[in-house]
């Protein structure tokens, strides 16, 4: 396994898109709490519907997540195979 540094150019890569993708996801999850009561309202959707919606979109953002870092970790992104 490779170490990463900060002084190293791919450790700060790492840094960076770390940082980013997290500030990313609260931006993300912040737009869809206030959408909500729109959501709500469009859909006429009781309290307890609207949060299935955030738990299912949640857990669907996580798995994305999660299958997105694997594909970059085994350099799948970048047509290679381990």
């Amino acid at each position: 396994m490779t170490s990463l540094r900060l002084s190293d150019r791919a450790g700060r890569g790492v840094l960076l898109a770390t940082v980013l993708a997290s500030g990313m996801a609260f931006l993300d999850s912040t737009i869809v709490n206030v959408a909500l009561p729109r959501i709500g309202h469009d859909l006429t959707a009781s309290l307890a519907d609207l949060q299935w919606t955030i738990n299912a979109y949640t857990l669907t953002l996580a798995a994305l997540v999660l299958i997105g870092g694997g594909c970059w970790a085994t350099g799948m992104a970048d047509g290679k195979s381990s």
